[in-house]
């Protein structure tokens, strides 16, 4: 069970993937809040003091790499899981780079989203 004083951020621009996202994890029993931007979570406290972030890596205006080096530039290093609907070596790479829990290319399952954020909350 994940523990309730945590929280999950999920950025992710398409509305039905992020929506999908955060139903499973909230079935889950995660704490999720969603946004569309990374714009839109960095101007929101609780992107600061989250416990886990769920991040697009390519979104439109910042990406979910450069948000993570701003959440890293202000002293913050939550559990971070990037996801992309491309598969490619580089990016694959920067996310091990920031000591991701994992890097998953979509479409993947709610089992397997839900699997890696629980390692968050251990």
């Amino acid at each position: 069970m994940p523990d309730a004083r945590g929280l999950v951020v999920l950025v992710e621009d398409d509305t039905g993937m992020r929506d999908a996202a955060e139903r499973v994890l909230a079935a889950t029993g995660f704490e999720v809040l969603g946004f569309d931007s990374a714009e839109s979570a960095l101007q929101d406290r609780a992107t600061l003091d989250a416990r886990c972030l769920v991040l697009d890596v390519h979104l439109p205006g910042i990406s979910g790499f450069e948000l993570y080096e701003r959440l890293l530039a202000v002293g913050r290093k939550p559990a971070v899981v990037f996801i992309s609907a491309r598969d490619d070596t580089h990016t694959k790479v920067r996310s091990t780079q920031f000591g991701a829990l994992a890097f998953l290319v979509k479409p993947f399952s709610g089992h397997t989203l839900c699997a890696v954020v629980a390692k968050a909350f251990v």
